[in-house]
């Protein structure tokens, strides 16, 4: 098939129409924003890449077709934002911003890939989205899928007036907790459970688990990152020394049966802490049978060691009316059966005091049981008041920001939270920021600004706990270096330098305060590098060409040259070096 014949948006056959026969988009509208794959991009000599169908803070996904197999896939491509885009001339290759963003690149790309590793393992299990193939290339990483012509759970409880019946969730998520509790045995869980990580397919024949980019091996991890993700994110996931396994992904679970039958949100795990207001669904009018209930609600409980811990056994017990039911391949009776529009009402269950009153006295004594009551209340509201007007006294005075003056003209600004400070934020006269420096998970964090006189940024300082991490410099060509130092040694370091484009144009190694190594990119000649190695006084040149491949190598001894050997001559003659030298300085400066 013909790539230029093929519809960008649904990889269907255009037929040589400008509008797609399929989905109405018009050809000529396929385009993808600057920050994503350029549309027709081809990967591994097979994979065409298509419009954008998610986007994450790690990852964006794009429908794509497979050109052997002439079907459609799904690409997840690795592109975490925060560290890295697009090389400018290409638009095609990932480059990390800096080198400290390079080692979280490279660290989380492995992740990514192993991400692939572990689904491609639940390949033939149903509730699973499959894993075709993935690969690495222009920098990153790449996972390939079964596309999936569907809707997220969420969005399809979008489009019912009515709630659907707890049987009918329970046929329709069963595969999905076959998966999970298939995955567990491996040591892996999901992390991320929630109404718009499940497909339903448009034929309402399956349904799968995605999004798989929060999954973390139990077994393999020491401590897990933070990710949070409102009301289905259980407490022990808010914290990276919080104990996580299968009973975290029951707790989502659960949180995704209870948002399904009652079209609410549960409270958030660190609200409830505080004062857990859960209401059953019974008790918002949701027939659900009470054994059922009981146990949804033990999947919600906050403290991880009190809830349902296994999927096997939320399994059991959610299906132990019907122990011999089978797995699921045909949910078309969840539209079919769904029960009528539930009116949530909660009333104030409160009566008048007054009210009761009436009914159990008699005569004119009720007025003097009144005016005696009212005295005692009146007494304690007082009371209560004065206790709160002093308890706000001292929290106010133990939580408040402060400004005040400095001897330069500029300005402090403090926040106080119980007693102490947290954050205090230095100004410029001219209001630009000085410094930064705050408190967090018990460290000290410290932000400098460098800037001229007219506000301008000439650089950056980061220390934690008084150790000098990094400093980054703004030079006036555009080019932006950023030092990097071994546990806050300033004679242990690496540096790299990168142009106005984002691409790197020099890296230096010092170690104990000396030189120890350095590379020159684009020197003689643009994809040419040249690396130095300095030992003691001596200093070795390598040049390598474009194509990675070993031009010339030369060695020089308190900087006189002492030998060398040229193995591409008509590649070393080639070059103009007065010239090549004129270029380096003009780019460097």
């Amino acid at each position: 098939m013909n790539v230029n014949q093929i519809c960008m948006s649904c990889m269907s056959e255009l037929k040589g129409q400008a509008i797609c026969p399929n989905c109405q988009t018009e050809d000529s509208s396929n385009k993808n924003q600057s920050r994503h794959l350029p549309i027709r991009t081809i990967l591994r000599g097979k994979y065409l890449v298509g419009k954008v169908l998610g986007e994450g803070g790690f990852g964006i996904t794009y429908i794509g077709y497979d050109l052997d197999l002439q079907i459609r896939v799904a690409i997840k491509e690795f592109c975490p934002r925060s560290y890295a885009g697009r090389e400018v001339t290409d638009q095609i290759t990932l480059l990390p911003f800096d080198e400290k963003a390079e080692e979280i690149f490279e660290a989380e790309k492995e992740k990514f890939i192993n991400e692939a590793r572990r689904l491609a393992k639940f390949r033939d299990e149903d509730g699973v989205v499959s894993v075709l193939d993935y690969f690495k290339e222009n920098g990153t990483a790449y996972i390939v899928m079964e596309y999936i012509d569907g809707v997220t759970l969420k969005n399809y409880l979008k489009t019912l007036d009515e709630k659907i019946k707890i049987q009918d969730v329970l046929t329709l998520l069963q595969p999905i907790m076959v998966a999970l509790n298939m995955m567990h045995k491996e040591n892996l869980i999901h992390r991320d459970i929630s109404p718009d990580n499940i497909m339903i397919r448009k034929d309402l024949k399956k349904v799968y688990l995605i999004d798989f980019g929060n999954a973390r091996d139990v077994h393999g991890e020491h401590s897990m990152s933070i990710y949070k993700k409102g009301s289905y994110t259980p407490i022990e996931q808010q914290s990276r020394h919080g104990k996580q396994g299968s009973w975290t992904d029951v707790y989502s679970l659960c949180a995704t049966i209870y948002y399904c039958i009652t079209g609410r949100n549960i409270p958030e795990a660190a609200d409830r802490i505080i004062e857990d207001n859960l209401i059953a669904p019974s008790k918002m009018g949701v027939e659900v049978p009470q054994k059922v209930e009981e146990v949804l609600l033990k999947g919600l409980v906050i403290n991880p060691n009190q809830r349902i811990q296994t999927m096997e056994e939320l399994m059991e017990e959610l299906y132990q009316d019907n122990p011999e039911e089978k797995k699921i391949t045909d949910i078309t009776s969840v539209t079919e059966n769904t029960e009528e529009k539930i009116e949530i009402i909660i009333k104030n269950q409160d009566e008048s005091k007054e009210d009761d009153m009436k009914d159990s006295v008699e005569d004119g004594r009720i007025e003097a049981k009144k005016t005696s009551e009212n005295k005692i209340w009146r007494w304690l509201i007082g009371l209560g008041i004065l206790f709160l007007c002093g308890y706000w006294l001292i929290w106010s005075d133990a939580n408040k920001t402060t400004v005040v003056s400095l001897e330069d003209g500029g300005t402090r600004e403090c926040v106080y939270k119980d007693g102490g400070i947290v954050s205090q934020k230095d100004y410029y006269p001219n209001g630009e920021l000085k410094s930064h420096i705050y408190m967090e998970d018990g460290n000290k964090y410290e932000v400098y600004y460098r800037r001229d006189e007219s506000g301008k940024l000439l650089g950056t300082f980061n220390h934690v706990n008084d150790v000098l991490l990094d400093e980054t410099w703004y030079r006036e060509n555009g080019h932006i270096v950023y030092y990097v130092f071994k546990d806050g040694d300033e004679n242990n370091y690496t540096g790299v330098e990168r142009n106005e484009s984002g691409k790197i144009v020099f890296k230096l190694v010092v170690e104990d305060g000396s030189n120890s190594s350095s590379v020159r990119y684009d020197y003689p000649k643009e994809g040419w590098e040249m690396h130095i190695a300095y030992i003691e006084n001596k200093h070795c040149y390598i040049y390598y060409d474009e194509y990675a491949k070993l031009i010339a190598s030369t060695t020089y001894v308190d900087d006189v040259y002492v030998g060398g050997e040229i193995y591409d001559e008509t590649k070393w003659n080639s070059i103009d070096w007065e010239k090549a030298d004129e270029d380096w300085e003009s780019r460097a400066n």
